[in-house]
């Protein structure tokens, strides 16, 4: 059974992936016409997979011994997902069209950060150690 820095350490390999896929896109002619492949269909599919793949205790990203506060690695993994679509899908986005798969995903990834955000700051835990840097890379 994975521990919850198995599933951060996870959440940052997909990440990564996530950025190479980008990096490799950006030099193509028509970067635009990536996100009909097969490798963004999967790599769209992983990130929706790992965010199902948590167990059930680990489900709940506050789940914690209150005596020391929130567990970082954890809500980490939670986040990532959630991130690695934003940052997939970003690139192909047309804002201006409220039917655009990517900006309806990206509306919903960027709704579940900050759900997420909400139920932290609505605790009396110690967030001190929560938002890391790699939560933010690019």
């Amino acid at each position: 059974m994975p521990d919850n820095f198995i599933l951060y350490c996870k959440g940052l390999h997909l990440l990564g992936q996530v950025l190479k896929f980008k990096r490799k896109t950006a030099a193509l002619d028509d970067p635009f016409s990536a996100r009909d492949t097969p490798l963004f269909r999967k790599l769209d599919s992983d990130i929706s997979a790992f965010h199902f793949s948590f167990p059930p205790e680990m489900r709940d990203p506050l789940q914690s011994n209150v005596d020391k506060g929130v567990d970082a690695d954890l809500v980490g993994a939670h986040l990532i997902p959630h991130v690695a679509a934003i940052k997939l899908h970003e690139t192909f986005a047309d804002l201006s069209n409220p039917r655009d798969p990517s900006a309806i995903r990206i509306l919903a990834e960027a709704r579940a950060v900050l759900s997420l955000v909400y139920v932290l700051t609505s605790t009396a835990l110690d967030l001190s150690v929560v938002l890391t840097a790699n939560i933010s890379c690019e």
